[in-house]
Order: C-alpha cells, then sequence, then structure tokens
C-alpha cells in the first residue's frame, strides 16, 4: 500500500523508507537500497514493525530536533518516515492500548549504535509520556513525579557510560557491560519507578585490555579534575599509571573527557550523592589505579621459600591511606594468603607465602573486586533513587529497553568475548524464535498461500554446544573450575573429546587450521567464526576474591568502602559458622541471569532495533558494501524481509474475529448460522468491496484470518468502534467435528470385526509362547540340578568341565563356564576387606613388574605386606617429632596421603651414602634429614618421573629418573635388611598412571646408569653401576654402595 505522508515522496532517489516495498527481494537489492539511504543521510529504514538503523559515525542534528520528535507524537508507523521514535511511539501506545508489557531489543554488533539508540529512545518515551499525562490532565504532583523519574533514568545512562564504557578497537564508546532498562507506568501510562539490572561487567579491562584500548572512561575523567588530584594527592597524568599506561591508549579524539566529568558528577548529585560519597568514590578509583603501580621483590631473609616483600612501600601507604584501612594487614594480604584446614573443633588456619606471580594476580584482584563493588553499588543507588516511594501494586506495566553487548571478534579473544557472544547467540535465537519461525510455520499450519523460507540460519546447535545438558562448554568449564590443577590443555582434551566432530567447534587437533593453537578452540557463531585463548579462561571464570582482601576491607574505617562488601562479609561470616559451599563461577551466574533475561523478553512483546555498522574505520559517510553485507547476513535481514513482505501485521481466530466485528456486516449481525469462517468472509466483504483488493489485504487460513496491511486493520477497529452498542458473542458448532462424528458411526461395526480376528491371533501367538516358555523352563531347572556341585564351596568344582544343556555344545556353555569362572573369582574378593583388596591390585601390580616363578625378573616377598609408613610406628623412637614433619608437610604443599615413608640411603652426585628420610605423598618425593626431620630442598613431582630401574640380582637399590634437568634419584631401600624395592616401585607405578594417565617402564639393567648431578645449567654425567657378590668372608646382610674411578661404582649384595 503506496503511504499517504508527504515525508515518503521522491523515494526513487532517497531510496525505500520499508524493505518490504522492494519488487525484486534478493540481497543485493537490499544492499542498494540501504547504501542508497545512507550516502543521502536517511540513516533509518522499516521493515514492517522493525527499525534498521545505520550508524552515520557523526552528530545528525536534524534527526533529533524538539521539532522532529513532536512529529512523531501520536502517529502510526506507516504514517511518519523511518524513525527510532516511530518505534518508540509504536511501543508507548501498545503499552497504553493493551496494558501489556512492552521490551525493545537492540541488536547488532560492537560499534554499531546500539548504545545511542538506547539514549534515544529515552529521551522519546521521556517527551511522549509525559505529553500524554498533559493532555489527560493529570495533577500536577503525578506529572512532577513522572518527569523526575525519567530525568533520573536519563542521568543514570551518563553515569552508567562512564563506569561501564571504554574506547575498543572498534568503537570508542563501547559498553563493557550489558543493562536492562526497566521502566514502570501505572495505568495512566505514567512512569512512576524504574530498575536497571547489570550482566557482566568486564572487570579484567580495569588491569589489562589491547594495545590501542582504554579502561573505563570515568579513569581519564577523574584525572582532569586538579582539584581532585592534588585533594588526594594523586598524579593527573594517566601515563603515570600502569594499568592506564600498559594500552598507551589515553586520549579519544571525540570524547572531551572533562565535560563528561562534569556531567557524571550533577548525575551523581541528582541521583542524591553526597559530597562525603563522592569523595569516598574518588579515594576508590585513586586506590585503583595506584594498585596498578605496586611492585614484588624477592623477600631475601626467607631463602629457602619462594617469598615475595612490597618493592614500593610508599605506594602501598598512599593506596592504604585512601581505603582508610591498616597498611600492614594490606600489605600481608597482598603477599601471603591464609588457608583453613579441618572443621569444627579441629580447625585451623595456617599462611602460606605467595610467589611474584600469585602477589601480582592478588594484586589484580583487588583493583577488579574494589571497582566491580563501586559499579554495583552505583547501580542499586540509581534503583534506589528511581523506585523510592513507590507502592509496587501500582504499577500497571513496564518498557525494557536492553543494550547488550555486541558481537565481538578480536586478534586475542579472551573469556569475557566467548561470555558475549554467548548472549549474541541466545538473542538472536530469541529474534529467530519469535519473529522468523513462528511466523512462518503458522502460516504454513494454517493453509496460508506460503512458501517456507528453511535457509536462514539457526543457532540452536550453537546454544546446545555451549550451554547443552547433561555436557556443554559451560559445563566442562565449571568442572575444570572445581578442580584444582586442571590446565587449558586438559580443558581442551576435555573438549575435543565430547564436541570433536560437532559442525560448529574446530581446535587444533580436529582441523588442519595452523591460527588455531593447542591452547584455543574456534566457534562457528551465527555471526562469524571466532577463536578463543583459553589461557585466562578458568582463571577469570573462577574470578577468586580470597578472604584476606575481605578481612582487609572490614578492616576500614570508610563507612562508603564498607558498604561496598556487606554481602561478602555476611557470606565469610557463614563460611565461618556452617560447611562450606562450591562457589558460583562468573559463567553459572552469567548462564541464569541471560536465561532469565530471556524468559522476562519472552513474556513481553517485543520490537526491535537492527544497529549496522557501516565501516571498520569509524568514517563518517564511508559504506563499506562488503562489511555491511556480512552484517546483513548474520542480522537474517533478508529473510525477515521476506517474512514480513509475504507476511501479515495482524492474525486472529475465526471466532474471535467474528465476536469482535460481526456487528460490521449486515450479514452476521445479530446471529450467524454459518461457519465461523465464512463469517469472518462476510465480514471481509463489507470491510473490502473490490475482490481482488480482498484478496490482496485478506487470507483465510484452518482456524485464522490473515490482515495484509496495517492501514486495513485501522480501517477495521474505526468501523467497529461505530457499531459497539450491537456487540454479542455466538458460538456455532464446527462441521469437522459433525463429519467425524458421522464417520465413527458408519464404520463402528468394521471396526469391531477387525478389533476381534486381530485379538485370537494376538491369543494363538501367547499360547505358543506360554508351551515354549514351560519346555525352556523345564529343560533350565534340570541343566541347574547337574550344575549344583559346582554352587558349593569351598572348591565349587573348579577345572572341571560343566555339563551341557543341550546334545549339541552351543556358544551358551562356554559362556557359563567364563560366568562361572568369573563367579567363582568374586566369591573369594567379596570375602575381603577394602583395604585388603586394594593390597591385592598392589600386590598384582607387583607381579606384573617382577613376575613370578620361571618368569621372577627379580627376588622379591610377595607375602610381604605393603605397610607403606614405616615410621609412624612405635618402634619408631623419634615418631612424634616424624607426625609434626608430615603435619607441616601438608599444610604447605597441598598433598593428601602418604604412599611410603622409611629410612633409606641416598648416594648423592659425588658417589657418597647419605641416610635420608624418605616420604613418598600422592604429589611429591620428598627427602627429610633423619635425625632432625628437616626437609632438604624442595619436593620432587611425582608426574616428572619418566621410568624406574634396578637390576635383576638380589640387591635393594632402586634408581627413579626424572624429566631433564631434574636430577635422578638413586636409593638403597634395604637399610632394615628387608626388601622394599617391590613395594615403592609399584606405588609410584599406580601414582604416576593416577596423575598422567601413562605407565612408567620398571627397567631390569646391568649395568644400571643413572644421572644426579645435572641441573637447569648443565646436563651432568652418568653414573655407571655394576653389581657383584660380596667376597667370601666378607658377607654381610644389606647390600653396600661402593665408589670406583671416575663415574663408576659397584654394590655388593648377599647371596641368601
Amino acid at each position: 500500500m503506496e503511504p499517504i505522508t508527504p515525508s515518503f515522496n521522491n523515494i526513487k532517489n532517497v531510496g525505500l523508507p520499508d524493505f518490504c516495498f522492494l519488487e525484486h527481494l534478493d540481497e543485493n537489492e537490499i544492499m542498494n537500497n540501504i547504501s542508497t539511504r545512507f550516502h543521502k543521510d536517511h540513516i533509518y529504514t522499516y521493515i514492517g514493525e522493525q527499525v534498521v538503523s545505520v550508524n552515520p559515525f557523526s552528530k545528525k542534528e536534524h534527526l533529533y530536533s524538539d521539532q522532529t520528535l513532536k512529529s512523531y507524537h501520536n502517529m502510526y508507523m506507516y504514517e511518519v518516515p523511518p524513525h527510532i521514535y516511530s518505534l518508540a511511539q509504536d511501543t508507548y501506545k501498545k503499552l497504553l492500548l493493551t496494558k501489556e508489557n512492552q521490551c525493545i531489543i537492540i541488536t547488532g554488533e560492537s560499534g554499531s549504535g546500539k548504545t545511542e539508540a538506547s539514549k534515544i529512545l529515552m529521551e522519546y518515551i521521556t517527551k511522549a509520556s509525559i505529553n500524554n499525562k498533559i493532555n489527560e490532565k493529570a495533577n500536577s504532583a503525578t506529572l512532577d513525579r513522572s518527569e523526575i523519574i525519567m530525568k533520573l533514568i536519563m542521568d543514570s545512562n551518563v553515569i552508567l557510560e562512564a563506569f561501564g564504557n571504554a574506547k575498543t578497537l572498534k568503537n570508542d564508546n563501547s559498553s563493557r557491560f550489558g543493562k536492562f532498562i526497566e521502566i514502570e507506568f501505572d495505568e495512566k501510562g505514567a512512569p512512576i519507578s524504574g530498575k536497571i539490572q547489570q550482566f557482566l561487567l568486564e572487570k579484567s579491562r580495569v588491569h589489562t585490555r589491547a594495545i590501542g584500548e582504554r579502561s573505563f572512561h570515568i579513569f581519564y575523567q577523574f584525572l582532569t579534575s586538579k582539584e581532585i588530584t592534588s585533594k588526594f594527592q594523586l598524579s593527573d597524568d594517566p601515563s603515570y599509571y600502569r594499568y592506564l599506561k600498559d594500552s598507551m591508549c589515553f586520549n579519544v579524539s571525540n570524547i572531551n573527557d572533562g565535560r563528561e566529568f562534569k556531567l557524571v558528577g550533577q548525575a551523581l548529585q541528582s541521583l542524591g550523592w553526597t559530597q562525603e560519597d563522592l569523595d569516598s568514590m574518588y579515594r576508590i578509583l585513586g586506590a585503583v589505579l595506584l594498585i596498578g603501580n605496586l611492585e614484588f621483590c624477592n623477600d631475601q631473609e626467607k631463602a629457602n621459600v619462594d617469598a615475595v616483600n612490597v618493592k614500593n612501600p610508599s605506594i602501598l601507604k598512599k593506596i592504604a591511606a585512601l581505603l582508610d584501612c591498616n597498611e600492614d594487614q594490606l600489605e600481608k594480604s597482598l603477599i601471603s594468603r591464609s588457608l583453613t584446614l579441618g572443621v569444627s573443633k579441629r580447625k585451623s588456619s595456617i599462611r602460606v607465602l605467595l610467589n611474584t606471580n600469585q602477589a601480582m594476580e592478588t594484586r589484580d584482584a583487588l583493583a577488579k573486586v574494589l571497582y566491580d563493588r563501586l559499579f554495583n553499588t552505583i547501580i542499586e543507588k540509581i534503583n534506589k533513587a528511581i523506585s523510592s516511594d513507590i507502592d509496587r501494586k501500582n504499577i500497571e506495566s513496564m518498557i525494557g529497553i536492553l543494550d547488550i553487548y555486541g558481537f565481538e571478534v578480536f586478534e586475542n579473544n579472551s573469556f569475557e568475548q566467548f561470555i558475549i557472544n554467548y548472549s549474541n547467540e541466545k538473542l538472536q535465537q530469541l529474534f529467530i524464535n519469535l519473529v522468523l519461525r513462528q511466523d512462518q510455520e503458522e502460516y504454513i499450519k494454517e493453509g496460508v498461500e506460503w512458501k517456507f523460507m528453511d535457509n536462514y540460519f539457526d543457532n540452536t546447535p550453537i546454544i546446545d554446544l555451549i550451554e547443552g545438558q547433561p555436557v556443554g562448554l559451560l559445563k566442562l568449564l565449571e568442572e575444570a573450575c572445581l578442580i584444582g590443577q586442571n590446565t587449558p590443555e586438559l580443558l581442551i582434551q576435555k573438549m575435543n573429546q565430547f564436541f570433536g566432530k560437532h559442525n560448529h567447534f574446530e581446535s587444533y587437533e580436529t582441523t588442519n587450521n595452523l591460527s588455531i593453537t593447542n591452547q584455543s578452540f574456534t566457534l562457528k557463531h551465527y555471526a562469524g567464526s571466532v577463536t578463543y585463548n583459553l589461557e585466562q579462561f578458568i582463571y577469570k571464570n573462577k574470578d577468586p576474591l580470597y578472604q584476606d582482601l575481605i578481612n582487609t576491607m572490614q578492616s576500614s574505617k570508610n563507612n562508603f568502602l564498607l558498604s561496598l562488601f556487606q554481602l561478602d562479609f555476611l557470606k565469610a561470616s557463614n563460611q565461618q559458622t556452617g560447611a562450606k559451599k562450591i562457589p558460583t563461577t562468573m559463567a553459572s551466574q552469567f548462564k541464569v541471569a541471560i536465561n532469565d533475561l530471556i524468559g522476562k523478553l519472552n513474556s513481553c512483546q517485543p520490537h526491535y532495533i537492527r544497529c549496522i555498522k557501516p565501516n571498520d574505520e569509524k568514517r563518517p559517510g564511508h559504506f563499506d558494501y562488503e562489511r555491511v553485507k556480512h552484517q546483513i547476513r548474520y542480522l537474517n535481514m533478508l529473510e525477515t524481509v521476506r517474512v514480513k513482505k509475504a507476511g501479515y501485521c495482524n492474525r486472529q481466530h475465526y471466532t474471535r474475529f467474528l465476536a469482535r466485528y460481526k456487528m460490521i456486516a449486515p450479514a452476521t449481525w445479530p446471529f450467524w448460522n454459518g461457519t465461523v469462517k465464512d463469517g469472518a468472509m462476510e465480514i471481509a466483504k463489507v470491510l473490502i468491496p473490490s475482490p481482488i483488493d480482498r484478496q490482496a489485504e485478506c487470507q483465510f487460513g484452518k482456524k485464522k484470518i490473515f490482515i495484509k496491511s496495517a492501514k486495513t486493520l485501522f480501517h477495521l477497529e474505526e468501523l467497529r468502534s461505530k457499531q459497539m452498542p450491537k456487540v454479542c458473542i455466538i458460538i456455532q458448532r464446527h462441521w469437522r467435528g459433525y463429519q467425524a462424528r458421522k464417520w465413527y458411526k458408519s464404520e463402528l461395526a468394521r471396526l469391531q470385526q477387525e478389533k476381534e480376528e486381530i485379538q485370537k491371533q494376538i491369543l494363538r501367538k501367547k499360547s505358543v509362547a506360554k508351551i515354549q516358555n514351560c519346555y525352556l523352563r523345564y529343560r533350565i531347572r534340570t541343566y541347574f540340578k547337574k550344575l549344583q556341585p559346582w554352587a558349593v564351596g569351598p572348591t565349587y568344582c573348579k577345572g572341571k568341565a560343566i555339563p551341557t544343556l543341550w546334545p549339541k555344545k552351543s556358544a551358551l556353555e562356554d559362556l557359563i563356564q567364563v560366568i562361572h569362572i568369573t563367579w567363582w573369582a568374586k566369591m573369594k574378593v567379596c570375602s575381603l576387606s577394602m583395604e585388603q583388596r586394594a593390597l591385592v591390585r598392589q600386590k598384582i601390580l607387583a607381579l606384573d613388574l617382577f613376575g613370578m616363578g620361571y618368569f621372577k625378573k627379580k627376588e622379591w616377598d610377595c607375602r610381604r605386606k605393603f605397610s607403606a609408613d614405616y615410621l609412624s610406628d612405635d618402634s619408631n623412637p623419634k615418631k612424634l617429632q616424624f607426625s609434626e614433619a608430615v603435619q607441616l608437610l601438608f599444610q604447605k604443599g597441598g598433598d593428601k596421603e602418604i604412599l611410603f615413608a622409611d629410612n633409606v640411603v641416598k648416594i648423592n652426585k659425588r658417589g657418597k651414602s647419605q641416610l635420608r628420610t624418605l616420604i613418598i605423598t600422592d604429589q611429591h618425593i620428598y627427602k627429610y634429614d633423619s635425625k632432625k626431620y628437616t626437609q632438604k630442598k624442595v619436593g620432587l613431582k611425582i608426574h616428572s618421573i619418566v621410568a624406574l630401574s634396578t637390576s635383576n640380582k638380589r640387591d635393594t637399590f632402586l634408581s627413579i629418573h626424572f624429566k631433564a634437568p631434574v636430577r635422578d634419584l638413586f636409593i638403597d631401600l634395604g637399610c632394615d635388611s628387608v626388601e622394599k624395592v617391590s613395594e615403592v616401585s609399584t606405588n609410584l607405578v599406580q601414582q604416576v598412571f593416577k596423575l598422567t594417565g601413562t605407565t612408567i617402564p620398571l627397567l631390569f639393567r646391568e649395568p644400571l646408569t643413572f644421572n644426579n648431578s645435572r641441573d637447569s645449567r648443565t646436563s651432568g654425567t652418568d653414573f655407571v653401576i655394576s653389581f657383584a657378590h660380596y667376597p667370601k668372608g666378607k658377607e654381610q646382610r644389606q647390600c653396600t654402595f661402593v665408589k670406583g674411578k671416575a663415574n663408576t661404582a659397584v654394590i655388593y649384595y648377599p647371596i641368601d
């Protein structure tokens, strides 16, 4: 239908205002139309009731003047040129008419103008709602309240942009958080309250970002105020602060930080912030910047441990002064961490010193949590200001405006981009379900003339890949965060295991793409493929906040700072009094939040603004054809236009349509005796007398009538409003139901006969099956009587042939023989305790390693019990010292159990024998002084063991080989004349397999070689060991190590 307003004249020169007006619909036509309009400064275009917005990267003052805004008041969308104002007016009008919740979903990639679109929307809704109250002659109190609420919401937008937006490589004012703004209205359409919900602030931007990007705007704005920086003794040079200096970008050409900071201050004051609150906020911002300047150096007084000190204590003193907390406690929380062991009365706490990397992580964690808590507090104060003194019963409906992250692809995509793009996938799925799929499926279902389009990009498989149950990428990430020693390599292995063959997943092992490293993976999103780097995924998802930092903040005397951490203090208090809970990760929190948001959007009547970025260089007037084409494809614009162009603006069930509009046609008023569909057709004849026009404007489905244009619908409403006194409802029986009942009665006799015949056939089959079953049970009973001796202990006739069930032996008898042997073994094993079973498994592994009988590789005593801990026995006079040393070891090293502990003789790199206490835990091998039980050097990691070697003689020596540059360990395990090589070897092979999944070899060599002299600088030399009997007359019970020339030695062992 041709538009009637003058604004649509001369459409050939400026392009079509609605893509649905295109005669020949294809991608090129859409591109040509949007390009023509863009170059003529027409940045908005309709797709039915949707608005497509192209970012001009320049100010268009004439588009947003007061005169332009007023021209859209109380106008329908088809009456005015495309604009965000028209969509805002349509949204507000539907809110007033239907009293249903409305939502406006703004989609597009980063830099496409979503944030600006949300501001334009709120500006119009502010003016429209106030104008509506003036027309209704509302009292001054209600009018003032509405103006105040909308002003506060607009002011809050200034604040949230300063604290939540930043310059990225693609956008000078990119939202680094998502927000859903709810404007709540009373029954007369006056805004009386509001609420803002934020999603996943990019906290890591505080301390790290790409070169050429900036941190959050507020840091640069804050430093432009000489008064504030001098008041708190801060440098006003951004390059002084490492957090701002690292990305080497301090200014943006089109952003005036000084002017913006004044606007932020005014907005905060309008929301009720006192000067004391502002000063506290400035203190926190200054502290965050100074925290980044903290450096750490090794603690020279603690040479035996990896510990650090703050290198620049003057900076630390400034930070403590700004946060008004104890300086010593702050330093301690940055360079050490307290760990709580045990529960209830056995609960104890130890302090672990941090190395340089751990201290830097803790420093950055403090900066992030300070800024995050400040941001959340700002939103809480905004919500409190715009919703105070409101009775929730007066809220009738609301308009929600969703401004969330755009789709992001950078050179290095981390956890933040993964979450951001996941949220865009969810919104894209919502759009597909609400706009494309539902419309098309309904047309096909109703039998309306329609060609189904199934070639649009359905992103359901991608969302299932990310959040699927029971296994999805988010689930694997959650599991990785629960396992303390998980690494990106192990996580990518899990991903390959579950999703290696998924069409939308690629990794280093599943593709030939050399750009994908072994710590990254690629997802094929609806907007294109993105490669994510897993290096920081686990750490960022955990988002740790250490208790020491919370305690330090709790020591502050600043009330504002204390209020930021009230929930953290409460959680800490609950954890001290109750059981600890598994911490909630960032991904799980965001998944719950985004799914709640999708549920809320589904309960609203949706409106869409599709934002497009014309180029990546942010050049005004420049239109990158291929760049825009890519966005049009992933926004499904071609399919949307096809649906809307061939679709209908309104659809109603025949019954509802007839009941609402029957008074329009004389034939249907007051009673209609025909079908509801025929009644609807009679109404359509009155509405549109011309058969040709009626066929073009109305389609009749199976259950619904479909109206093509909005103008026809409005005309229908006008006719109805004139006939409202005649309204009445009559429901007629359906002809289809009558026909179905008639058919059933005529076919009843035939169906009954067929039923009886089928029942006879089923009965015959059951009889045959019953006879077969009885005979088979008889044969089985007879067979089991023969098998009775094989079920009587203690021998169970083991080894004798089992009788056969049938004359000819079948595979069943062989299976029964196997089952009997298995059952016999189970009877033996079940009589053992769990501890005995574990020992048996160890003995079986030892048997595999050392052999038995003719296949014995080395003498060992299979009857000796593997006691593991030989030093906790009462025979050890230093049992108490040993227990204290083990307890201290477990607190520091994170080990959980002792696999072996005994005194051994260690051969050092000079070939000398040294008596040592050897402790093998589930993670390390420790060497202790056997007298004082003090640890010698650091523990050797078990997962670094590559092989074990010993001789096939009667000696008690064992060589443990490690990955270079770790030195090999050569020890004598026969200090008490008892062979323990088998026990240690079995334990090490078993534990290495648990930790790494690989089986290390046990090598039997003569001569035997090992290298216990190498380090990170030199490769060292191998010792060559030979073995011999003691000479006659010099026999001893224990083995003896005798060093020879150079790096050779002889081990003497007894004959018996």
